[in-house]
Order: C-alpha cells, then sequence, then structure tokens
C-alpha cells in the first residue's frame, strides 16, 4: 500500500478498533487485495517483536479475506502485547478482520 492509498484507507475507510489493534479497510472494485501495517518502535522495542506482530498480521489477513473480495486494509498497532499474550491478540485481530470485511 503506498503513501496515496494509506491516505484514502485512513480518510475513507471503516475502521474498526480493539484492544490491541485498529483495522482501516476501503473496498476496492478491481486489482488485488492489500495489506498496509503499522507497528511503532515506541509500543514495541525490538525488531524481532515488529517482525513478530507483522508476521501475524500477515497470517490473518490471509486467513480472513475472501477470494472474491479486493480490499486495501491497514492494520495499526494500538497497544504492545507481551508474549503470554500473543494469541489474545491474534484473535482479537482476526475478528477485527472479519468484522471489517462483512
Amino acid at each position: 500500500v503506498g503513501k496515496d492509498e494509506f491516505e484514502k484507507v485512513f480518510r475513507a475507510g471503516r475502521k474498526r478498533v480493539g484492544r490491541y489493534f485498529a483495522v482501516y479497510l476501503f473496498r476496492e472494485n478491481e486489482g488485488v487485495s492489500k495489506l498496509g501495517m503499522v507497528v511503532p518502535k515506541r509500543l514495541v522495542g525490538t525488531s524481532v517483536r515488529r517482525n513478530e506482530v507483522k508476521r501475524l498480521v500477515r497470517e490473518c489477513f490471509r486467513m480472513s479475506l475472501s477470494a472474491n473480495l479486493t480490499v486495501a486494509m491497514i492494520v495499526r498497532l494500538q497497544r504492545g502485547y507481551g508474549p503470554g499474550e500473543k494469541k489474545v491478540a491474534g484473535c482479537e485481530l482476526g475478528a477485527l478482520m472479519e468484522t471489517a470485511t462483512l
């Protein structure tokens, strides 16, 4: 997702907010689905943890999209979570993505 697309999704997209993540979604008429991520350093200090969060987001994105839906989606980490909360954060993110695409 490029800079112009980020602005379009933030401005005109649907927003769902949870404890850990915020999901912005804009339905596209054609093309392929796109994913953008915002994972601030101030919330997740190490690059290893940031990459872990990004892998979680990508996996949830792959699992939540249906084949006939084309979207531009941005996922923003709202609050950092510990290693013990990874499963809870993943479940929340999956639910947010599912409700956003309905």
